[in-house]
């Protein structure tokens, strides 16, 4: 069957510069997307992204969904609790007009950087605030599993620093502290990057979507 008006929004887009307008725009416009979801992630440079997606959507209503990246310079700098709070964040975000939250820190080299497990206290409070709001989170946790094999890993990925040897956290280990997650928060809406990764295990990506009924998974390469 062919549908006629897919009315296809691409979820998982990544925006940080709005030099890049005019070329989202077009290719929103060839591949005939209804909207982009644009994704705002941290960054230990620049906090996040934040701004640049609240400028596309205001300049281009209508065509656009914002999620919004975290703050974590007081964490960066040493400075142990964040300022303003996890949940602050979230409530400023919604007023301003995001659509909901992108969350990186699942990629190991992110996990690395913040040393904030996500079944740890730092984000417990957060994770139950997002599920009370019904607010959502685009999470990307976890990588291709080849990431940790230094034989198998392809070159661009060892180059752009992908590697990942015992110094991170398993893939095991991530998938664990997420379950662990949804086990205290059932309800909270969140999709998943890239199928999970889990490709290779449908069996286990079933289970998890018949386990949790507002858990969902992209299909972003």
């Amino acid at each position: 069957m062919v549908l006629s008006n897919p009315q296809i929004v691409d979820c998982h887009v990544h925006f940080g510069d709005v030099e890049d307008a005019d070329l989202i725009l077009s290719i929103m416009r060839d591949a005939g997307f209804k909207r982009m979801n644009l994704l705002s992630i941290i960054s230990p440079i620049r906090v996040n992204f934040n701004p640049e997606e609240m400028y596309m959507k205001a300049d281009h209503p209508g065509s656009f969904y914002i999620f919004g990246g975290l703050d974590y310079s007081a964490v960066l700098l040493g400075l142990g609790k964040v300022e303003p709070s996890l949940t602050e964040q979230d409530d400023t975000m919604i007023k301003i007009g995001f659509d909901g939250v992108k969350m990186v820190e699942g990629k190991p080299v992110a996990r690395k950087l913040l040393m904030k497990p996500f079944d740890s206290d730092f984000y417990k409070e957060y994770f139950e605030y997002l599920e009370t709001l019904q607010f959502p989170l685009l999470f990307h946790v976890n990588d291709p599993e080849e990431f940790w094999d230094p034989e198998k890993i392809p070159e661009w990925a060892k180059q752009r620093g992908w590697y990942y040897d015992e110094t991170y956290p398993s893939k095991e280990d991530l998938y664990m502290e997420v379950e662990k997650v949804l086990e205290n928060c059932p309800k909270l809406k969140v999709i998943f990057a890239h199928f999970y990764f889990l490709s290779g295990d449908l069996e286990r990506a079933s289970s998890l979507l018949e386990s949790y009924k507002n858990v969902y998974l992209d299909i972003t390469p």
